[in-house]
């Protein structure tokens, strides 16, 4: 069924979206202020997951990959340069600045 507004990019089905293969997505970039974070806390900061066990579920299900590999440890420490990628989108830590 169409969106009401003509508006077709909005999915209403109940499949997830599919990436398109050889599409790459930009990285939202993700300041942090301590020099790293744990993979299962940096999901929670940056509002990816709404909770720690909804962040430990994403992670021992396989869903979060850092710097292209699938990590299952949530203490996994990440740190400015590293990129996470969860469900498509991908996120970039960078040093935010002292002030």
């Amino acid at each position: 069924m169409p969106h009401p507004a003509g508006k077709d990019q909005y999915r209403t089905g109940k499949q997830p979206a599919r990436c398109l293969k050889g599409l790459i997505m930009p990285s939202k970039n993700v300041p942090i202020t301590t020099p790293s974070i744990r993979l299962d806390q940096f999901l929670k900061w940056a509002g990816i997951a709404a909770t720690g066990g909804q962040a430990k579920a994403m992670i021992a299900g396989g869903l979060v990959r850092v710097n292209g590999q699938t990590e299952k440890r949530r203490s996994h420490p990440i740190g400015p340069g590293d990129e996470v990628e969860v469900k498509g989108d991908s996120y970039k830590l960078t040093a935010a600045p002292v002030d």
